[in-house]
Parts: structure tokens; C-alpha cells; sequence
């Protein structure tokens, strides 16, 4: 969460500065838009998890064996490398036992993209690379696909990534014949809530990064297991203002009170949502992505919530503190008067 904040705001300073750049090499100005449009890609689809939702993530009822699924499709594969192109395959050892979802669509998407290397590619290298991201019973999976093939123009990408079509019955017909093309494939990963991104370059080689979320069957080897401490009482603080964060934190924490922090609201759902247990929550009332009254209001929703919350406001909000309290929240929190404020918070921990 930390690393995703910090990364957007030199993106988003590199992009603004691009366009006061005088220069008379356009090719120079669209290579940098190109690597932060890049750079974007991985920090908003591919690194940051804020968004998960295990209540929004549409699931297909098949529990499938992942490690198994990827050894079929190397197994595939191989028999359709030339001889003069090398192939390798890194399977990340975090990656779990059983996921839940649409595993034959996802085989479809992967084995179809790495058929289109292997058409493409005369001599030199095809890897497959499978990393994930784990948050509490959700995997992300983030399949690398690259070659040293023919590659695509800029044209031919964008072709394939702004096709958002659904699929009809001729590709249906050709799914079942193992007769796909990348924008079949790209409608694929849309149908199963995927993303996908292409990098190439003419007579370099092509790079294909596929996203998508899973969610983990329990097993075993999978269940979330808290760690047990000697604190009496646990708080969680959400606040996007990495500084503000910090301080609250240090002023928080005591011999008797364990902080638990994020920088979102939909965090804190999550947290929830799969059975943490607190004794008070602090929301940052002004964070970007959802509101402390939003997260609140989708906290109620939760079965059996009944923690209390309270909500840290600016002093311009403090005449209408009083709304907080009629909307639930336990207490108002001002953000100009912390140390004192968050004593406050301490003596109802007691």
C-alpha cells in the first residue's frame, strides 16, 4: 500500500513535466509518456491491492489445482517450440495449492498467448513467468509471457487492447479448436476479470503481463493464522497521509494497545470481512479513495459488526461534528489537536 502511494506521485510529476518540454523530437516525448503509461499499468493493475474486494470478485465455481494447472500448460507447450528457441518457466513457490475460479478460461487465455509466441518466435527465447500477490483469502496471479519473436507495431497493440467486445459464437467455435488469436484471448481475460498488458517492439521480441484475481480455496496450508501478543486491546487506523499515520501510531501505541495502520477505507472492510477482531477503529475522514462515512456505512453492512468507530476531521468540519455522532461514529477526532485527542481515545480503551 505504502510503496503504490508513493509511486503514482513522480508519475503523475514526470507526465506534467513532459508537457512543458520544448523540443522538435516528438519520438523522444512519446518514448517517456510511453514508459510512465508503463509504469502506471504496473503500480494501478498489476502491484496495487487496494481494490480487492472479495465481495466484487466474480467467482466460477471450480476449485482447481493452480501449481497442476501450470505444469499442463508448460507441458503443452513445449511440443510447439522450434528448435532453435529456448523455453523457460518459473512458477513462484508462494503460489497456493487450490484457487477458486474460472480455470479453463484462464488455461485458454495463457496457452493461446504463448501459441502466438511460439508461432512468432524463430530463434531465441520464450519465458513463462507466474508471481502472485497474496491478501488474506485472495491471490493475485501475474503471468509474464515474453518473447524474442517478430513483435507487433504500436498499432497491432492497441488493435488488441481496445477490443472490449464480448465473445460471439464463431469464437466459441474456435475456443473449442484451440483456434484463438490475441484478441480472442483478450476478450477471455475480460470475461474472467482480467487485464492485460503488451509491450513490444518490431523484430525485438513482445511481453505480455496478465492480472487476475483468484480466490484461494482453503486448504490447510492456506488458512490465515493471527499472530496471538500480550496487548489488551487492538486499534486499526486507516489514513492515506503517510505522515499523519505515522504520528497517530506512535501516539496510539502503548505497553497495553496494539495499532494495527492502513492507507484505505476498503482495507479496512476487508480486514473485517474475514474475521479480525478490534477494539476500536479510527478513520481518516478526508481519504481519497473511500470516505470514513463510506467505510463506515459498508462496515454496518457486515454481519455482526458492532465495533466502535471514530472519525478524525479538520477543524473547518468541527461546527458539524455533531452529524458524525447522529450518522454512528463514537467520537470526532480533530487532526490539528492529535496528542490531546488521541488521549481521549486511550481512556475509552481502559
Amino acid at each position: 500500500f505504502k510503496m503504490t502511494q508513493e509511486v503514482r506521485n513522480p508519475i503523475s510529476n514526470i507526465d506534467n513535466l513532459v508537457d512543458m518540454i520544448n523540443t522538435n523530437d516528438d519520438k523522444i516525448i512519446d518514448a517517456i509518456k510511453s514508459n510512465t503509461r508503463q509504469i502506471s499499468y504496473i503500480v494501478n493493475n498489476v502491484l496495487d491491492v487496494s481494490d480487492v474486494d472479495i465481495r466484487n470478485i466474480k467467482i466460477t465455481n471450480n476449485k482447481y489445482d493452480a501449481k497442476r494447472l501450470f505444469e499442463e500448460i508448460n507441458l503443452f507447450i513445449k511440443d510447439k517450440i522450434k528448435l532453435n528457441v529456448v523455453y523457460n518457466s518459473s512458477i513462484s513457490n508462494e503460489l497456493p495449492k487450490y484457487l477458486y475460479g474460472d480455470y479453463i478460461k484462464l488455461k485458454q487465455a495463457i496457452m493461446s498467448i504463448l501459441i502466438d509466441s511460439a508461432e512468432n518466435t524463430k530463434k531465441g527465447f520464450i519465458d513463462l513467468n507466474v508471481n502472485v500477490l497474496i491478501k488474506y483469502d485472495m491471490c493475485r496471479l501475474i503471468i509474464t509471457i515474453e518473447d524474442s519473436g517478430k513483435g507487433m507495431n504500436i498499432q497491432q497493440i492497441n488493435d488488441i487492447l481496445t477490443l472490449d467486445k464480448t465473445l460471439d459464437e464463431n469464437d466459441y467455435k474456435r475456443l473449442n479448436e484451440m483456434n484463438v488469436d490475441l484478441n480472442i484471448t483478450k476478450k477471455i481475460i475480460n470475461i474472467i476479470g482480467g487485464s492485460i498488458m503488451i509491450k513490444s517492439e518490431i523484430d525485438k521480441g513482445t511481453e505480455f503481463i496478465v492480472v487476475i484475481d483468484q480466490k484461494i480455496q482453503d486448504d490447510n496450508s492456506n488458512k490465515i493464522v493471527y499472530e496471538k501478543n500480550n496487548y489488551n486491546k487492538k486499534v486499526l487506523i486507516a489514513d492515506d497521509n503517510l505522515d499523519f499515520l505515522k504520528l497517530e501510531k506512535k501516539l496510539l501505541k502503548d505497553e497495553y494497545i496494539d495499532v494495527v495502520t492502513t492507507m484505505y477505507g476498503q482495507d479496512v472492510i476487508n480486514k473485517i470481512s474475514v474475521g479480525e477482531d478490534f477494539d476500536y477503529i479510527i478513520l481518516n475522514d478526508n481519504m481519497e479513495k473511500m470516505s470514513a462515512y463510506e467505510t463506515f456505512e459498508n462496515l454496518k453492512k457486515i454481519k455482526g459488526f458492532n465495533t466502535k468507530v471514530a472519525v478524525m476531521i479538520t477543524p473547518d468540519k468541527e461546527k458539524i461534528k455533531n452529524h458524525y455522532i447522529d450518522d454512528g461514529f463514537d467520537m470526532c477526532i480533530l487532526k490539528d489537536d492529535l496528542e490531546k485527542e488521541i488521549l481521549k481515545v486511550k481512556d475509552k480503551l481502559k
